[in-house]
């Protein structure tokens, strides 16, 4: 059982947004996935994000990660 206060802060964001979505759909006349498709968007534009984007992490130097693919 959940008391008041002991959620983490993902949990209340996905709480505060699907507020948002129950609203979307019984105040307008979008269709489900209308929604799920204005989410999307939101999101790509907020973070400025591109399907043709790719993101790379570059390890730094001298980091010691163990065994390389090499010696394992």
């Amino acid at each position: 059982m959940s008391v008041e206060g002991d959620e983490g802060p993902q949990r209340k964001c996905t709480v505060e947004f699907k507020v948002h979505i129950h609203r979307w759909q019984k105040e307008s006349d979008l269709e489900p996935q209308e929604i799920v498709d204005a989410i999307e968007q939101a999101i790509e534009e907020y973070f400025e994000l591109d399907d043709e984007e790719e993101i790379v992490f570059e390890p730094e130097e001298g980091l010691d990660l163990g065994d390389s693919e090499e010696g394992s």
